[in-house]
């Protein structure tokens, strides 16, 4: 037993040796491998604060064009509904009872309204940060927006012709849908 209390008195000065032994140091992590920063200066915090505020206001502007572009698409189901109602009714042996005419026009002058609105949002929205242009779902949607046929613009302005002018423009339409229907009158 004395053997065995021996290695196990032996044991245990040892680990309280190695555990009174300091870990060897590690070097210190107090160095940089970059330049300290300067902090900047006014006139950059001013230029920060303006670029910060206008992405704010681009944000909130692109909010609203966004939802109005949706009202905008909402507009063109209906306009499109109602314009077909009302050509059934007028051509499709409805009796011609003008019963849609005015709901189509309405929605119609509605929907371009929303479209001048969303395209006004999207031209005032600033733009702070500088961009390079590249082939994006931004650029095709600016592009085709900024390509809306002339045609469209003509037909949403209808409402305000004289009488003489709306039929000749009535009769353009008629034409445009039996070409496009395959029906011919």
């Amino acid at each position: 037993m004395s053997g065995v209390a021996s290695a196990a008195l032996c044991l245990l000065s040892v680990s309280r040796a190695a555990a009174q032994q300091t870990a060897p140091s590690k070097p210190a992590d107090d160095f940089e491998l970059l330049p300290p920063e300067k902090p900047p200066d006014a006139a950059e915090l001013l230029r920060q604060h303006q670029v910060e505020e206008g992405i704010a206001r681009r944000r909130a502007l692109l909010t609203v064009h966004q939802a109005v572009g949706l009202g905008m698409l909402a507009g063109l189901v209906t306009t499109v509904v109602l314009g077909q109602l009302n050509y059934q009714d007028k051509y499709g042996g409805g009796g011609d009872t003008g019963r849609w005419y005015n709901a189509h026009r309405d929605a119609a002058l509605i929907t371009s309204a929303l479209f001048a609105t969303a395209g006004t949002l999207a031209l005032l929205a600033p733009n702070p940060t500088e961009k390079r242009i590249r082939l994006d779902t931004v650029t095709l949607h600016k592009t085709f927006m900024a390509s809306r046929p002339p045609d469209s613009r003509r037909r949403s302005c209808s409402a305000s012709l004289p009488r003489r002018g709306k039929e000749r423009f009535r009769s353009a339409i008629l034409r445009s849908h039996t070409r496009s229907s395959g029906t011919r009158r």
